[in-house]
């Protein structure tokens, strides 16, 4: 008898380890089960996008400088512009007590207050689309709304092509930042790869490499392109290079409508009111219960800790190429060209090194926090950078600074059900939207009334503020601990009721004929 309840517990506990094994096995498997060549085109094809966004946006900029530049000076009659091909942002004065100087650092103020202008012009319209279109991938599908996303870029850049080819004013820039925002600008676009990304992948560790190697893979594009970008404004001005990249967005569109699958069931249309995306976007920080191992506390901190950390340092990228125009640094196209090339190969192994190194040791949370480290000794390096390697070092050490993005999509990817990724991606798609806005705004009006007393003052800021972000980071690992302890415990228990139940044995009755089936069969004849 005592063999055979040992049989039947044995093999109680195994359909019980199998049917728990089976179901960690589905929760960690992909939503995608048949994954082909075409998915991974999505990240190719956005591959070739890259490269033509890493030509327009370095023109975009350098243009708007240069068209500021020219102007300031020509209404004080000063000619700051030679017939030769090889300066393209004008003269760069370093003489400080030298009334040119001061006029060059008042023509970067009027950038930064043009920026602000832009800022607010792109970011409003792309806050709402955000907000909106965020869940929509996840009712009319990812691939639609990447389109949407791809093909707002272009008419931006042709909008830049049209200024400069007829010497408009400033001001009708403004509409391709509102065409940009209006396609939700690049949150939407990572919004909707980090999605498709949680399709296809699993998860556990592998999405979290994934989603920093496609991003590293990009940046390596990037930095390429941007080498060739500076070389290609130095020869050809800004217009020529500006078309190369309004084609080779075209060609990166017309392949992603052939090749590119959709990797959900599209929804009905009536789904895509804005009173159900609020909702989809809403429920993960409204509703009381979220499931096994998941609070609203989680997706809350998330949210906050990536809004601190969009509100912190979004804005400082705009203000990056603008420090090194002036003195003392005096980049030209081919010098800002070059540092992002070295940037670009540099900084996706340092990133994916350390990475891999802290995932052997370090939970999400934790990798994000001390990422953070990085970032900061990065502004504080740069803040004080008087010379071109300083700026370079400042790089270097950074490159793993904002692995904490990454982190924190991962731990709400995790978090999250396969078909609700796109929802939980809106959530923090606007909020990066809405800080990266006033990210912008702020930094940039820091910059410009501090600039003549203190150029580096405002990355200053930017590592005083990443400190808010950091420390939420931290509170969210302490969180997610405890919770993982309250889930682990109420299996335990389960586990243990369980056993008791098949252990008890029924209790023989008084009628003989049913005693009589409790007692021993004597199998010796």
């Amino acid at each position: 008898m005592d063999s055979e309840k040992e049989k039947v517990d044995n093999e109680s506990t195994k359909e019980k380890n199998d049917k728990n094994s089976k179901t960690e096995d589905e929760s960690n498997t992909a939503l995608v089960k048949n994954v082909t060549w075409r998915h991974f085109m999505f990240f190719f094809i956005h591959m070739i996008q890259a490269v033509g966004s890493s030509i327009g946006f370095p023109v975009m900029s350098q243009y708007l400088y240069a068209k500021l530049n020219k102007e300031y000076f020509a209404a004080h009659n000063i000619s700051i512009f030679t017939n030769t091909s090889n300066q393209r942002l004008g003269k760069c004065f370093v003489n400080t007590s030298s009334p040119e100087y001061k006029m060059q650092q008042e023509v970067q103020a009027i950038n930064a207050q043009w920026s602000q202008w832009f800022s607010f012009a792109h970011g409003i319209p792309t806050i709402i689309m955000v907000l909106l279109a965020g869940s929509w991938v996840d009712v009319i599908g990812r691939k639609t709304v990447s389109l949407m996303n791809m093909s707002t870029h272009i008419i931006k850049f042709v909008i830049y092509s049209i200024c400069m080819k007829f010497n408009l004013p400033t001001a009708f820039l403004v509409i391709g930042y509102i065409f940009e925002g209006l396609g939700g600008s690049y949150y939407l676009g990572i919004l909707v790869s980090f999605a498709y990304t949680s399709d296809i992948t699993p998860k556990n560790h592998k999405r979290a490499f994934f989603l920093v190697a496609v991003q590293n893979v990009y940046q390596i594009l990037w930095g390429l392109t941007n080498l060739a970008s500076g070389y290609f404004i130095q020869a050809l001005g800004f217009f020529w290079p500006l078309i190369f990249a309004i084609v080779v967005n075209i060609i990166a569109i017309i392949m992603f409508i052939i090749i590119v699958p959709e990797t959900i069931e599209t929804g009905k249309l009536t789904d895509i009111s804005p009173r159900k995306s609020l909702e989809r976007i809403t429920m993960f920080y409204t509703r009381k219960r979220q499931g096994k191992n998941r609070s609203r506390l989680q997706f809350w901190l998330c949210l906050l800790a990536f809004a601190a950390l969009s509100q912190s340092v979004l804005g400082e990228f705009n203000l990056d190429t603008l420090f090194v125009l002036n003195s003392p640094f005096c980049w030209t196209p081919i010098k800002l060209g070059n540092y992002g090339a070295v940037m670009a190969f540099s900084s996706p192994f340092l990133t994916l090194i350390t990475l891999r190194l802290m995932q052997c040791f370090l939970t999400e949370e934790l990798i994000g926090c001390i990422s953070l480290g990085f970032h900061i000794m990065r502004c504080v390096l740069k803040a004080f950078s008087k010379t071109d390697w300083m700026i370079y070092l400042s790089g270097l050490i950074g490159s793993p600074g904002l692995l904490s993005f990454a982190m924190i999509r991962t731990i709400v990817s995790h978090l999250t059900d396969p078909s609700e990724q796109g929802s939980v991606f809106a959530g923090l798609g606007t909020v990066e939207a809405l800080c990266g806005m006033t990210s912008s705004v702020m930094l940039n009006t820091i910059y410009a009334h501090t600039l003549l007393w203190m150029k580096g003052f405002v990355f200053i800021v930017v590592a005083i503020s990443c400190v808010v972000p950091a420390s939420l980071l931290l509170g969210l690992h302490f969180v997610n601990k405890k919770e993982k302890s309250k889930t682990n415990v109420e299996l335990s228990l389960d586990t243990n009721t369980t056993d008791s139940i098949a252990s008890q044995e029924p209790e023989p009755t008084l009628n003989p004929a049913v005693n009589a089936a409790f007692e021993p069969i004597d199998k010796t004849f």
